[in-house]
């Protein structure tokens, strides 16, 4: 199912946003960069009293780069944010790359005061970088890492975000549906509140930075899993219990990273599904961290050790015999 649902069509694309809007505001957030012949036409009309705009970095630590970065534009009907839209959509041959039109329940300044203070974050080598958010390719990835208060706290007071696609050489407007996985303000604790500057965990780093690392590990596993088994295993079946490794891995430990979490998933193939149930697993636990146990009980049984016969389930990769990763 299509998560990005059209605008109904319509030979204005913009009039059911601005029609639905209900006195809301509506936005245009241009991104001047890409499209100098329409900054220069909209350099013709910045100053005419019936638009609101300004740069998506003034007042933060981005703001060296105002020349360049994204617009905020009020839209209405007639005024120039609508007249460089419609420019925008007759002219440019990349019009769908424009940036993207919202509606947002506040003030201009409300909302400027809003999205600049996502333009940025801190990752976790602790670098001040700029966010793409207003890349179609790059919200939903954000918003998939951020935790429940950072989703709120970033959807603020939208009604809605559409992003400008192109239909039959058509430039319509798709809605993004940046509301799914939120929950609601009385769910959440004080505690919970997003700060700002908004800075990533190493977790939220890793799954913003490589989201394909992964797929990678699990591929790797499956190629390595011994030859004489390998030709009637699934892929699906090593990543199906790759991921499981992963869920009790964060369900029985605290504080569990998501490259602890992988680690103990990929151990699970290199030693016995039911390893951490070893009480030599057990007791080291005790005495060091989730992957530095992993790291040490792996050198018991690469010694000879440590008997794991009973730590084996049959079957758990749907295969009969062995079907653990070559040393």
């Amino acid at each position: 199912m299509n998560q990005f649902p059209l605008v109904e069509p319509h030979p204005n694309p913009l009039f059911p946003v601005l029609d639905n809007a209900a006195g809301k505001l509506v936005y245009l957030l241009f991104e001047q960069a890409l499209f100098p012949a329409a900054k220069e036409f909209w350099d013709t009309m910045q100053y005419r009293d019936d638009v609101q705009w300004c740069s998506l970095v003034t007042g933060t630590p981005l703001a060296y780069l105002e020349k360049v970065a994204p617009i905020l534009i009020s839209v209405t009907d007639g005024n120039p944010g609508e007249t460089l839209y419609y420019w925008l959509c007759e002219n440019e041959d990349l019009a769908e790359r424009l940036g993207f039109v919202g509606v947002f329940d506040g003030s201009f300044e409300s909302l400027a005061q809003h999205w600049q203070q996502w333009v940025y974050f801190i990752s976790a080598d602790d670098k001040t970088m700029m966010l793409r958010f207003y890349d179609e390719k790059v919200l939903p990835r954000w918003f998939e890492i951020l935790t429940p208060a950072q989703k709120l706290a970033f959807i603020g007071q939208h009604d809605a975000v559409y992003y400008p696609i192109r239909e039959d050489g058509v430039i319509r407007l798709r809605e993004c549906e940046i509301k799914q996985g939120a929950v609601k303000l009385d769910e959440l604790s004080e505690e919970d509140a997003a700060s700002f500057p908004i800075t990533l965990t190493q977790e939220q780093h890793d799954q913003f930075y490589y989201p394909e690392q992964l797929e990678r590990i699990i591929d790797q596993t499956y190629r390595k899993i011994a030859p004489n088994s390998a030709w009637i295993l699934s892929r699906d079946k090593v990543a199906e219990q790759f991921y499981e490794g992963m869920e009790i891995a964060t369900q029985r430990y605290r504080d569990v990273s998501k490259l602890d979490a992988q680690t103990f998933a990929l151990y699970r193939f290199y030693i016995a599904d039911r390893f951490y149930e070893h009480p030599l697993f057990q007791q080291m636990l005790g005495h060091f961290t989730l992957r530095k146990a992993i790291g040490k009980f792996y050198e018991k049984v690469q010694a000879g050790e440590v008997e794991l016969e009973d730590y084996r389930t049959e079957f758990w990769l749907g295969i009969e015999g062995e079907a653990r990763l070559l040393p």
